[in-house]
């Protein structure tokens, strides 16, 4: 006999062999779906996820109103412009300072407000580009 056709002949036998041997037989008992595992609840006191609030520079501005944010919450500008602008830190409380550079359309710059304040903020490029974040 040819040992190819042998061992073909003899494969699906030894596979259900093993599997009725991982099965502990055919009894059923192991047929029953396992339970889905759910997930841990975050323990107390753990930091949840940031918030993050988009102001879109748009048209020449920041928006028209100061954006009142939570502290702990991380502001993303998006430059939705054809002109080139910035986000900088003007005055006013100063735990919190930054500068995004010159932002190209399109692109983004996040600042995460740790501390309590009203931070005013311009456009360096277009100085009359002005705006107040307010973390509390």
């Amino acid at each position: 006999m040819n040992p190819r056709m042998l061992i073909a002949g003899a494969a699906p036998a030894l596979v259900l062999a093993l599997a009725a041997a991982c099965n502990g037989g055919d009894d059923g008992q192991y047929d029953r779906q396992l339970p889905t595992a759910t997930p841990a609840p975050a323990p107390a006191g753990a930091p949840s996820p940031p918030t993050i609030v988009d102001i879109d520079i748009l048209n020449f501005s920041f928006g028209l109103e100061p954006v009142t944010v939570d502290v702990g919450t991380t502001i993303r500008w998006t430059n939705q412009d054809g002109a080139r602008h910035t986000t900088t830190w003007t005055g006013g409380d100063t735990a919190t300072t930054w500068d995004s550079g010159v932002l190209p359309q399109g692109q983004s710059h996040e600042v995460t407000f740790l501390n309590a304040g009203t931070f005013a903020y311009a456009c360096t490029i277009h100085p009359s580009m002005t705006h107040t974040i307010i973390a509390q």
